[in-house]
């Protein structure tokens, strides 16, 4: 045997591969890879995928504001009805204002504004 260099003699352990082994090999790639697909696919735009998550959190996110909006209604509704329970001059504000109320010594002048346009300068 003449002198071979180390990398020019074929290994006894490396055997050529058959074309049905290549095959095989090659057919379950593209079945993961497909398989790869399908699932990023479902999880981008299935029911319970990306959109629909960003859908709920703005959802969420739009229930915050409202329960923050409410109870600082409350709040400020509680305050009212604290004041009209304990101030008399809140109390009668109220009844002047929303249902024309008045004094035995007092005249309410109502001021019903006029209907006609007003003048245009030219």
């Amino acid at each position: 045997m003449p002198d071979m260099d180390v990398h020019q003699r074929p290994s006894p352990f490396l055997r050529p591969e058959p074309p049905a082994a290549r095959l095989a090999r090659s057919t379950v790639g593209w079945l993961l890879a497909a398989g790869i697909v399908v699932i990023v696919l479902s999880t981008v735009f299935g029911e319970h995928g990306v959109g629909e998550y960003l859908r709920l959190r703005r959802q969420r996110d739009a229930l915050l504001d409202e329960r923050a909006d409410l109870r600082a209604e409350t709040a400020r509704l509680e305050a009212r009805r604290e004041a009209l329970r304990t101030d008399p001059l809140a109390l009668e504000k109220l009844a002047r204002e929303r249902y024309n109320m008045r004094r035995e010594t007092e005249q309410v002048i109502l001021l019903v504004p006029d209907e006609s346009p007003a003048p245009t300068v030219p």
